[in-house]
């Protein structure tokens, strides 16, 4: 057994406010609803994409493109974005912000004082992006008087400001997942990967760390969580329990808010039961034996408790339970990598041996033969490649290590004696 030292015991928990504003009256009508609910809510800030301070919009640099990230192929409902931004005039002149989306201007506003606000809210239609991106164009222009024929025409004076709380909110239906390469581009940009504990065998914690640095790889940073277990310490500030749960015990008790006490298998259920509207959620999966078992007992508990208290719902809750986080619940094939629908969301399932095979299959080469919403990957490494030809990333130019987010370029410096042999040297460059 190996202990992953660096896991949080502790489960911070929050809920987004439409939980409350459920309507179901009965623990059947909650678990109907939370079956009926698909829909997957994103909110994406502009430091959660790396911005680390304000984007400046002023010459030389007077345009930016930003890229978005959604789900390649899925529609959108419900698209927003809000720049929170001000800008200064110091060189005068007629100055406009245009804001263009995926190339089309959407908005274009003047600016005639000499500093104010310039917020935005835009709509983003719900178009399926093949590229994965929602591109935002963001153009700042000053045309000064004739006066500046002759002279430096660039006003440095002139500048927007763009804060990095400036967000991207949409929604899109998880049902509309229906791959597992997919489902990879679909993943937030601080995924959650699930364990079944913080003593993990050395399977399961390889495939977990091998999944982190994929994520890692393609510029998502990764948290590992273990699945709750009775003991633990739970915040539960800010949950709020659907009034119509509130008759079963478990419920009761998280109901009471703050600094809580996992008492017994029940209350894990109930944890889970909340969900895409409650706190525990997952993105990735590691499904060993250890997971199995904790989520069947935590379920079967919650089950039992639901026959005493209100028997009417428990055909509710089975079918409840049986398309939103059985998933899991049995076996899982050897090296087998699989989409599934648990806590409300699109989720990997990776068997605790495939790790190494999901990173190859997730990386740059393999990732878009994934067309399938289960597969057992025996092996997925890079083809061996042509003698005569040598990959740029050998050289110092690693694929994905450019920022489309803040630059848009992408460099490999190297001797050119480095790939001489044999009396040969490089005739052809080929970039794909």
């Amino acid at each position: 057994m190996t202990t992953l030292g660096v896991l949080c015991l502790a489960l911070i928990l929050t809920v987004s406010p439409a939980s409350a504003q459920t309507t179901a009256t009965t623990p059947a009508d909650v678990f109907r609803q939370l079956l009926a609910d698909r829909w997957v809510t994103r909110e994406e800030t502009l430091a959660e994409l790396g911005f680390k301070g304000p984007l400046i919009l002023g010459a030389p640099e007077t345009r930016h493109e930003i890229y978005l990230p959604v789900p390649a192929n899925v529609p959108l409902s419900g698209g927003e974005i809000k720049l929170n931004a001000n800008y200064m005039r110091a060189d005068g002149g007629r100055t406009t912000f245009v804001v263009s989306l995926d190339t089309y201007p959407v908005s274009s506003r003047p600016f005639p004082l000499e500093k104010g606000d310039a917020s935005l809210v835009l709509g983003v239609d719900g178009t399926p992006r093949p590229s994965g991106f929602v591109r935002l164009g963001l153009d700042w222009g000053t045309a000064l008087g004739a006066d500046w024929i002759c002279t430096d025409g660039r006003t440095a004076g002139n500048v927007l400001r763009i804060e990095p709380d400036s967000k991207f909110t949409f929604r899109f239906d998880g049902r509309s997942i229906h791959d597992l390469t997919t489902a990879w581009g679909a993943l937030p940009l601080v995924p959650v990967i699930l364990i079944s504990s913080d003593n993990l065998t050395s399977g399961a914690y390889d495939s977990a760390w091998r999944l982190g640095v994929a994520l890692e790889r393609v510029g998502k940073r990764s948290r590992i969580r273990a699945f709750p277990k009775v003991g633990d310490n739970v915040d539960l500030d800010g949950v709020v329990i659907p009034p119509g749960l509130r008759s079963l015990p478990s419920f009761a008790a998280l109901a009471l808010g703050g600094s809580h006490v996992i008492r017994e298998n029940a209350e894990v259920g109930a944890l889970l039961a909340l969900g895409s509207a409650g706190p525990f959620k997952a993105d990735v999966v590691i499904a060993d034996e250890a997971m199995t078992s904790a989520l069947n007992h935590a379920l079967d508990a919650l089950r039992d408790e639901i026959q005493r208290n209100a028997p009417n719902a428990a055909v509710a809750f089975a079918e409840w339970r049986a398309q939103a986080l059985n998933s899991t619940a049995g076996p899982t094939k050897s090296k087998e990598i699989q989409l599934a629908y648990m806590f409300g969301r699109p989720t990997i399932v990776v068997a605790s041996d495939g790790g190494a095979q999901a990173a190859g299959l997730f990386g740059a080469y393999w990732n878009r033969m994934a067309v399938a919403p289960s597969m057992v990957v025996q092996a997925a490494n890079e083809p061996d490649m042509d003698v005569s030809a040598v990959s740029l990333k050998y050289l110092g130019g690693k694929p994905g290590s450019f920022d489309v987010l803040a630059h848009a370029d992408w460099s490999a410096t190297f001797d050119i004696g480095a790939v001489a042999a044999d009396g040969r040297l490089p005739g052809t460059l080929v970039l794909d």
